[in-house]
């Protein structure tokens, strides 16, 4: 294909070829994928699906499928800037990722020692919470347990309140959101950007609401406005997906600061679909909004640029929390 003089011939000769150097079984998960993607994908009118698909087979070469697959969804997902949804096969995942940061180790650290929530008080009756990943089928014990946490602070009069979302990579956002519903108040809370229109996120006395389709429904712990309370969000790269939802519900919300650095950029809403028995195809239909109506596609700035060591094994003396209840102090 490098001679020149025969540059066309030598096309029309590899072309037809191309096209059969995969698998019969990497050319079926690329051709299922694509036309689910096609129906339901958010990027569905901005896509030529067609040459999409053909850029992909291009990068299949007929030998290993776990190489075939990751070069073609590899390809795919980067060219969409998802680094959310994947192709999930035989207990693999093949998608792309941006490239990242280390995590250090006050981070790593505390993501060993699992998913848990933390209270604490900090000076000047100013609340620590710190809130992780929760999981969809723990979720209503999640949004309790949330919910007990945040009361313990709030019933003890506090000023102020720092939440730690620096080690919430995702999950499911319905025990976030309805576990913090003091804070946010009754009302449009966020929302979600469909190829039919706009999905509204709003919070009730009684539960959290997807338009009007009851996702999660609770009973809170303590009965207390705090809609107003000054709040500080701390973030990190690690702040991912449902955690990155959590942040959006409280963009537009009063006395409300973010300190950290970008998150991971996770803000689309996925959907898995079925392409075989042994595979899963992660597509976005959704990108998040927040109350205003604002479409988030990709990692939340923080108000306060902050990118010193983490501390989260000494929260007292942790440069971002500082920071955090300087500007409480100030509220």
């Amino acid at each position: 294909m490098s001679n020149k003089v025969s540059l066309s011939f030598t096309l029309a000769l590899m072309l037809p070829i191309a096209s059969f150097a995969q698998s019969v079984n990497t050319k079926f998960l690329i051709d299922t994928t694509i036309s689910i993607m096609k129906s339901v994908s958010i990027s569905t009118d901005t896509v030529d699906w067609t040459e999409r698909k053909n850029q992909m087979l291009q990068r299949t070469t007929g030998g290993d499928d776990s190489t075939d697959l990751q070069n073609a969804f590899g390809f795919l997902y980067q060219s969409l800037n998802d680094a959310h949804g994947a192709l999930r096969y035989k207990n693999k995942r093949y998608g792309w990722s941006p490239a990242m940061p280390p995590v250090d180790d006050s981070l790593e650290n505390e993501f060993k020692k699992g998913d848990f929530v933390k209270t604490q008080f900090l000076s000047d009756k100013i609340g620590y919470l710190r809130i992780p990943s929760m999981a969809h089928e723990f979720r209503d014990s999640l949004v309790k347990h949330l919910n007990d946490s945040l009361c313990y602070l709030l019933n003890r009069k506090i000023k102020g309140l720092v939440i730690d979302l620096r080690l919430n990579g995702g999950g499911s956002m319905t025990p976030m959101i309805l576990g913090v519903q003091q804070l946010l108040g009754e009302g449009t809370v966020a929302g979600f950007t469909t190829n039919q229109g706009r999905v509204i996120v709003h919070l009730t006395k009684n539960g959290i609401y997807y338009d009007s389709s009851q996702k999660l429904s609770f009973k809170p712990t303590c009965v207390t406005d705090a809609s107003r309370l000054p709040v500080v969000l701390l973030t990190s790269f690690e702040t991912a997906s449902s955690g990155e939802c959590l942040l959006i519900s409280f963009v537009g919300r009063p006395n409300t600061l973010v300190i950290g650095i970008p998150t991971q950029g996770m803000t689309s809403a996925l959907s898995w679909m079925k392409v075989s028995e042994e595979a899963r195809i992660g597509v976005a239909t959704a990108y998040v909004n927040d109350r205003s109506g604002k479409v988030y596609k990709g990692a939340l700035q923080p108000d306060l640029y902050i990118n010193t060591v983490n501390k989260m094994n000494d929260i007292q003396h942790d440069p971002k929390v500082l920071a955090a209840v300087r500007w409480l102090k100030t509220q």
